[in-house]
């Protein structure tokens, strides 16, 4: 069942596809316009706006697609070898996602945490200092 917040995203997406469609159509016809009057730059224009059209009516799938919680098509296994092989990949990054986050716990623990705006004790004894006794660089 699809939440107020949801609802209000899916009609967000529904309006962004209007808005799109009445500007690339009367882009388009403006243009067409300009081309049939002897503008010869126009021509170019008269075939993007349906392209740009287009590519909006793409986002607009699959935007909808995503809110619904659809799965992606985009990787798909066709043999059991590939499918042992793209499990063996997202084994190995996530292990190297563990990894990273160990990292940082580690780092985390031996550096003391700074305010937002300050630098730490070992920052600041390596970081020149101005005239006015700032680390800023003028």
């Amino acid at each position: 069942m699809a939440t107020g917040g949801s609802k209000r995203r899916v009609l967000w997406i529904h309006f962004g596809l209007v808005l799109a469609t009445a500007i690339c159509v009367s882009a388009f016809v403006v243009e067409l316009w300009r081309a049939a009057g002897g503008n010869a730059l126009s021509w170019a224009y008269v075939f993007e706006w349906p392209l740009l059209l287009g590519y909006a009516v793409f986002l607009w799938r699959r935007l909808l697609a995503e809110e619904r919680g659809e799965p992606s098509r985009r990787v798909a296994a066709s043999t059991p070898q590939e499918a042992a092989a793209l499990e063996a990949w997202n084994q190995h990054l996530a292990a190297l996602h563990a990894e990273d986050a160990a990292a940082e716990v580690q780092r985390r623990g031996r550096q003391a945490p700074t305010a937002p705006g300050r630098t730490s004790a070992s920052t600041a004894t390596s970081t020149p200092l101005t005239k006015r006794g700032d680390a800023s660089v003028e």
